[in-house]
């Protein structure tokens, strides 16, 4: 099936994904073993028909090849992804993000950490905007709705630009489940998912008293604010709920 006349790697990630997600690669593994080597050699040149497309494809590969335990660099969602165009609205603070994740995880050998956290706070920020200055009170009410489901079939009830964003937090959790489970820790990836939907709860609470132009009481407000200072979502991917760190920051 997998090796029939399938012309295009997109035809094929989708197939693969779709197998993976009915619970019978098992019985394709051979097959997919070696049609993810050929993926992998042509190095991501492939053609999707619109950049929508481009972004989902890209955030496929790159799961099903780590998925695979091929080494594929963390840094292909950012340029790749279109992450300006895609989110005009949205302040681009990947460098500044990056110098600040330096600073909480400096020594060398957290670097998995660096880039993760680094990833974290940057989709963080484009949620934090979206809340801030770009949803409809429904919008931001769907998209919670959505990270609480996490579900990728969630996706279809949101608007388009809502659509990548969260496409790009289920791919990254994706990472962070990777890399989580190679140390025999899987148990954070439950922590991390938990504070994201705390955070983006916490979102929805203040742009709903934004626009509806209500002032919380500060006993209402403080509880909020310590969480969409965006501490709870970095310190349990860190942590993992407080329990434990380990050498590598994860």
């Amino acid at each position: 099936m997998l090796t029939s006349a399938m012309d295009q790697p997109s035809q094929k990630l989708n197939l693969i994904d779709q197998i993976q997600r009915l619970g019978i690669a098992y019985h394709f593994e051979l097959e997919i073993d070696e049609q993810l080597e050929q993926i992998h050699k042509i190095e991501f040149e492939f053609h999707c028909s619109d950049n929508n497309n481009l972004y989902y494809m890209v955030a496929l590969l790159f799961r099903l090849l780590r998925q695979q335990g091929y080494n594929i660099s963390c840094g292909i969602w950012w340029k790749d992804l279109d992450v300006e165009r895609k989110f005009s609205f949205a302040r681009n603070r990947l460098v500044e993000l990056y110098f600040w994740m330096s600073a909480v995880c400096f020594e060398p050998e957290y670097e998995v950490a660096r880039n993760i956290l680094t990833k974290v706070v940057s989709i963080l920020s484009i949620i934090d905007d979206i809340y801030d200055v770009y949803g409809t009170l429904e919008e931001l009410e769907l998209f919670m709705e959505a990270i609480e489901r996490w579900d990728v079939d969630a996706n279809d009830q949101l608007p388009e630009y809502m659509q990548a964003c969260y496409q790009i937090v289920l791919d990254l959790y994706d990472e962070i489940g990777y890399e989580v489970t190679r140390q025999g820790q899987y148990y954070r990836l439950f922590y991390a998912k938990e504070a994201m939907k705390k955070q983006v709860r916490a979102y929805f609470a203040e742009a709903k008293w934004f626009l509806k132009n209500q002032v919380p009481a500060m006993e209402e407000y403080m509880p909020i604010a310590l969480v969409t200072s965006g501490t709870d979502a970095n310190g349990d991917i860190i942590s993992g709920n407080g329990t434990y760190r380990n050498k590598r920051c994860l």
